[in-house]
């Protein structure tokens, strides 16, 4: 019972803590977009492109620190692996293990790079080409898309093996959504590029209309979708408090045929034929 309480109080101290550090690093994410109104809606604001960024740059931070902490202890044992009491020496974190936190710094880095070059060349401190500004951006991208290919190669060998298929098939179902979500960010980045860059001329909204354009068909398919589940819903509960069908009722319940005196139905409710009456020519013939 006491260690239950113990786990749970740590529990609750890390859900403490990570709650407290994802409200600072949203709070530093509208700093920036607050700082970058600023400047954006007054070109004569002492705000600069690299103090609104400031913010941002310390919402990353924690991330940045944490992967730092664990790549460099995984390096130290690798360098200096250490033994147990027993003597028996403790495996060193391999190359495939590593690569997760390398992948995330070398990201953070370039992202951080991406903007720290923006706000430089945006205030005039720099005076080059925005491809090269933009050129962090692209090797991120580079090294995602290489991510995820080896990530959708080992996923379609089975290498290592799924535990069942229903888990390969969400796991390569998880991978093709990446990958257009991935190929729209690419394209926007495109524009961004020629936009900036000089190459063409278009209105900057242009930059996120792949983005706008999947997000349309998307809700135009949910709206579809839920129409016709309302559809069907109506269609099925009308079904089930409308009358049976025809072959489903029985015989003691149908309605008894009409009467009509001719013929058929019950004799006691049949009315009576009167009988034909004889004609007094034809027994005078008959006896001539």
């Amino acid at each position: 019972a006491a260690g239950s309480a113990a786990g749970s109080a740590v529990g609750m101290a890390e859900a403490a803590d990570f709650l407290l550090l994802a409200v600072a690093s949203f709070a530093c994410v509208v700093g920036t977009q607050v700082l970058l109104t600023m400047r954006l809606s007054s070109p004569d604001s002492p705000v600069t492109y690299t103090l609104a960024l400031v913010p941002l740059y310390a919402a990353m931070l924690p991330d940045v620190i944490g992967a730092l902490i664990t790549l460099a202890a995984a390096l130290y044992r690798r360098v200096k692996p250490r033994r147990t009491e027993e003597g028996a020496e403790v495996q060193a974190p391999t190359c495939a293990q590593l690569s997760p936190a390398l992948l995330s710094l070398a990201g953070y880095l370039l992202f951080a790079g991406t903007l720290c070059l923006s706000a430089l060349n945006g205030d005039g401190l720099l005076d080059i080409s925005w491809w090269l500004v933009l050129a962090p951006a692209w090797l991120h991208a580079a090294l995602l898309w290489t991510r995820w290919f080896f990530a959708i190669r080992a996923a379609v060998s089975g290498h290592p093996p799924p535990a069942n298929e229903e888990e390969r098939a969400a796991k390569i179902g998880a991978l093709a959504l990446a990958a257009i979500v991935g190929t729209l960010l690419t394209v926007c980045l495109l524009l961004l590029s020629l936009r900036l860059g000089g190459q063409a001329s278009y209105p900057a909204p242009f930059i996120a209309a792949p983005l706008f354009g999947v997000l349309a068909l998307l809700a135009c398919c949910c709206s579809c979708i839920a129409c016709v589940a309302n559809a069907a819903n109506r269609a099925q509960q009308n079904h089930a408090n409308g009358p049976p069908p025809y072959q489903e009722v029985n015989d003691e319940e149908a309605p008894p045929p009409p009467s009509c005196g001719c013929g058929g139905g019950d004799a006691s409710s049949a009315s009576p034929v009167p009988a034909p009456t004889p004609d007094p020519s034809e027994g005078s013939d008959a006896t001539a």
